[in-house]
């Protein structure tokens, strides 16, 4: 909750997307015109009925959304869960904050991967 409070603090409410669980995501970006799918996917490792690891396995085997960027956040810190994440394509592993001022700082710096994102297309 934190972090989605955060989050709107740089994007507009209509521009952020959740799915409930890793199946919902994976059936809404298959449903989806490529045009509209996201810039960034911000994925949590404890979803229920697919996890995060199985969701960005699934994410980056898919020709179709292998390419949108993934970030992991999790209340996990082991560094083999994170060396999995990023050897099956996540391109950073942030820990879910505690704090509104930690969260503020995640924001920001997924606002500025974003902008990287978008800068990149252009």
């Amino acid at each position: 909750m934190i972090m989605m409070n955060s989050l709107q603090d740089f994007f507009r409410p209509e521009s952020i997307h959740f799915s409930e669980d890793g199946i919902m995501l994976l059936e809404s970006l298959n449903a989806s015109i490529p045009d509209n799918r996201p810039k960034l996917i911000i994925l949590d490792l404890n979803m229920p009925r697919l996890n995060g690891i199985e969701t960005l396995r699934r994410l980056k085997e898919s020709d179709d959304l292998k390419d949108i960027p993934v970030v992991i956040l999790s209340t996990s810190v082991t560094e083999k869960q994170k060396n999995e994440c990023i050897m099956l394509g996540a391109i950073h592993y942030l820990v879910k904050p505690s704090t509104y001022n930690e969260a503020k700082q995640i924001g920001v710096f997924i606002h500025e991967l974003v902008n990287a994102q978008l800068s990149n297309i252009e």
